[in-house]
């Protein structure tokens, strides 16, 4: 199948945990499905639960799958699977993409993560394939588990295309945090032979997500703007309360945005609060969240942050000087992706890392100084291949025909 002025109905099934990285990279690809391919319907299978705080493309015809997988406490226990669950939400697509006849399915991460989605989407892919349906996989970035490497050998059978949204330094990046040489080997030997499937597109640049209440943010002149960011807020509470602390320690020549994530749980916003009205300087504001906020962090004077893709992109391509606290998970579990992407931004951009365990509001305000003090990040050295994400999906979807 060749694109071109032509009608297509596309499906996308996607998940996450309450986080705004896997929505924000949905977000853009539909918008853009919409404006590279005119004629097209676009149907969203929502596989997690809503994020009814957001306001999406009304020109999206929304499915929320019943009994939904994933929240932010699925980083902290494993999930179990509800074999009966899985039944029902993959009977439920199946007969909506058997109503629509979609030509096109895109499924968000899988099969290289969201292993648990397997029973549901088995069913799926195989009917799909069997009626020559295209079908391709949309990940930022090239994480794997290797207890999945099985499946993902398995699963990418049904697939035409494995677009992975960064460049592939993040590949060469992720295989250092190995331990074991078997470990890597199983790694790279896994990309070799997926190597005529796998497309890495560089980074999607992504576009601003709507909220339903305006909350627009505008930094305070003739300051120096300190942006604390930690995305959704589904994790890591620490970096608010480090931050709203460390900023005591600095005068009003610097101000804090604050911004805790719509995911901030009430208990969470309350302590947040009520560390920041016991402040003695005044020289912070504390929001949930921004319809603005790659402006912010294009304009911040120092960025602080997670690690996590969507403002790590940003952190690149503005060349931006921050400190990152990249996401390592809880307990025993333990997530490859933040940390090795931290590396690369200390590495091109000179950012500071502090890991969580280590993080308090002296060892914060030190990197403060230490990022403020540097010369200007422009001078580094960032690709700007590493941004034409958008660009290099749409070229290869219309260039290849997916055959």
């Amino acid at each position: 199948m060749r694109f071109g002025d032509v009608f297509y109905k596309i499906g996308v099934y996607y998940t996450h945990y309450q986080c705004l990285g896997h929505t924000a990279r949905i977000n853009t690809l539909l918008k853009n499905f919409r404006k590279q391919l005119l004629n097209s319907d676009l149907y969203l299978f929502q596989g997690s639960a809503p994020q009814t705080y957001l306001k999406l493309p009304d020109y999206v015809k929304i499915f929320n799958l019943p009994y939904p997988l994933f929240s932010k406490d699925s980083f902290k226990q494993p999930l179990k699977v509800n074999n009966h669950f899985s039944q029902l939400r993959s009977a439920y697509s199946l007969e909506l993409i058997k109503k629509y006849d979609l030509d096109i399915f895109l499924t968000e991460y899988f099969p290289l993560g969201r292993n648990i989605c397997k029973g549901e989407l088995l069913p799926i892919l195989y009917f799909l394939k069997k009626n020559n349906k295209i079908i391709v996989s949309s990940a930022g970035y090239p994480v794997i588990s290797e207890k999945s490497i099985e499946d993902i050998n398995l699963f990418s059978k049904f697939y035409n295309k494995i677009y992975i949204h960064s460049p592939q330094i993040e590949k060469d990046y992720l295989v250092t945090s190995y331990k074991s040489k078997k470990e890597k080997n199983k790694y790279l030997d896994l990309f070799k032979k997926l190597a005529k499937k796998v497309v890495f597109t560089g980074y999607i640049l992504t576009e601003q997500l709507k909220f339903y209440d305006n909350n627009d943010i505008n930094f305070k002149k003739n300051k120096i703007n300190i942006l604390v960011n930690r995305g959704a807020g589904a994790y890591y509470p620490n970096i608010i309360k480090a931050a709203i602390k460390a900023s005591d320690l600095f005068d009003t020549d610097f101000y804090f945005t604050i911004i805790a994530g719509p995911a901030t749980s009430k208990d969470e916003w309350k302590e947040f609060k009520n560390l920041l009205e016991r402040k003695k300087i005044k020289n912070a504001v504390l929001k949930k969240y921004s319809h603005c906020l790659t402006k912010l962090i294009k304009e911040s004077d120092l960025s602080i942050s997670t690690a996590s893709y969507n403002t790590a992109a940003y952190l690149l391509y503005y060349r931006k000087k921050a400190v990152v606290i990249p996401f390592q998970g809880y307990g025993n579990s333990h997530y490859k992706e933040q940390p090795s992407r931290a590396r690369l931004l200390a590495d091109f951009i000179g950012s500071s890392i502090i890991y969580y365990p280590r993080l308090d509001q002296t060892k914060l305000k030190k990197e403060i100084l230490r990022q403020i003090q540097k010369n200007k990040s422009e001078s580094y050295n960032v690709p700007k291949e590493w941004f034409k994400g958008i660009h290099n999906f749409f070229k290869d979807i219309k260039g290849s025909g997916l055959k």
